[in-house]
């Protein structure tokens, strides 16, 4: 940076500017020259104004030069402007970015069994211009990363993952600086999704021990760009976190109103209905993948009941059917079934401290339930 490249005696001398990444007007004007340019190629397609759309959305987050380059060879290799050739782009161009990823899974929403209404709200709100996004917690394996990233996915928005431990640095403003350039690219996301994963664990070293001040002023950067006041109109933050406690100690910041749409969401242990979907959904799952890889088809053999799955997520029930998979079909569910411990009681404790906290979460059991109604654009959930 500008105060980093010159000595103190000449930084007087010079004016810095700080010029933006550029916005959907300007990437439109650069698409519409590299257009007319690659015209001159033989064959070259021609894109519709929708997927000019598209490409110019996917486009928003790189430098000028950047998104030029992969224009060009996106126009070179395959005879037309691609998105998946500027995806591609972007997660070179993310790679100098401390902290940010593209999300590359296309996890769909019908992978992710129950929670229906859920799944349906967020649909519809996902596309609202307002909308901030929400925060989901519970135990590890309920599914919580699994359905933002099928939202995100699904929504067909640019969708970036932040993972703020990387932001952190070893010198005196390091990470502040680190934090201004996320923001920076985040600043010109319009009506694209962060997807802020385990914020427990990323933030288990805020408040104590050396570098705390550092690390709560960058979070503090991020913080302020949350408010709904600051941030872009259309930007979302879906984030997750196995545990509260280490939130409500060291940044409590991140769980008030206006920074989410609702408060917390909370994603309980499976009840037996929903673990019974899982199973069969994952034993076809398996069995195809099986046919696909190893060329020859076999069976998932034996059923389990509720009292052989009690206290089971979503997790559990893909491993049981894996290791079934992976016997060529020659151990049953039941076999199967003795090589798996669940996370309720390798983490009893902390899944008993969630539910005793249930009074400050919105709770997934309420909303498909509907004990408490979710509603969106006229339609009840």
């Amino acid at each position: 940076t500008f105060d980093k490249v010159l000595p103190k005696e000449l930084q007087r001398d010079f004016i810095s500017f700080d010029f933006p990444l550029p916005d959907e007007d300007e990437i439109t004007t650069i698409l519409d020259i590299a257009i007319e340019t690659a015209s001159q190629i033989p064959d070259f397609k021609l894109p519709t104004k929708e997927e000019k759309k598209e490409i110019v959305n996917n486009s928003l987050g790189m430098t000028a030069q950047a998104i030029e380059n992969a224009y060009f060879l996106s126009a070179l290799s395959h005879k037309k402007i691609t998105t998946e050739q500027m995806n591609e782009m972007r997660s070179e161009h993310f790679k100098g970015i401390a902290g940010l990823h593209v999300l590359k899974e296309k996890i769909k929403l019908d992978d992710v069994i129950g929670y229906d209404k859920i799944k349906q709200y967020f649909k519809v709100a996902i596309d609202s211009p307002f909308s901030l996004g929400s925060l989901f917690v519970g135990p590890p394996g309920t599914g919580k990363t699994m359905i933002v990233k099928a939202l995100a996915h699904e929504s067909g928005k640019l969708v970036a993952i932040l993972n703020l431990t990387e932001c952190s640095g070893k010198y005196v403003g390091e990470s502040e600086e680190k934090v201004k350039a996320v923001i920076d690219v985040l600043t010109v996301l319009k009506n694209g999704i962060v997807i802020l994963d385990e914020l427990d664990k990323t933030l288990a070293g805020v408040g104590s021990g050396e570098g705390s001040d550092v690390a709560r002023r960058s979070i503090s950067q991020l913080l302020d760009f949350m408010n709904s006041d600051n941030r872009p109109k259309g930007l979302k933050f879906f984030g997750t976190a196995n545990a509260i406690q280490g939130l409500l100690n060291t940044a409590p910041e991140y769980l008030r109103a206006e920074r989410w749409d609702t408060a917390p969401i909370y994603m309980s242990l499976p009840d037996w209905g929903t673990r019974k979907k899982m199973l069969a959904h994952y034993k076809i799952v398996f069995q195809d993948m099986w046919e696909t890889e190893m060329g020859k088809k076999i069976t998932i053999k034996g059923d389990l009941s509720d009292e052989d799955t009690k206290g089971w997520t979503g997790a559990e029930c893909k491993a049981v059917c894996r290791i079934a998979m992976n016997s060529g079909g020659e151990m049953t569910l039941q076999n199967a079934k003795e090589m798996v411990r669940p996370i309720s009681l390798m983490a009893k404790g902390n899944i008993d401290h969630l539910e005793s906290m249930k009074s400050i979460f919105v709770t997934a059991d309420d909303i498909e339930s509907g004990k408490l109604k979710l509603k969106s654009r006229g339609i009840d959930y």
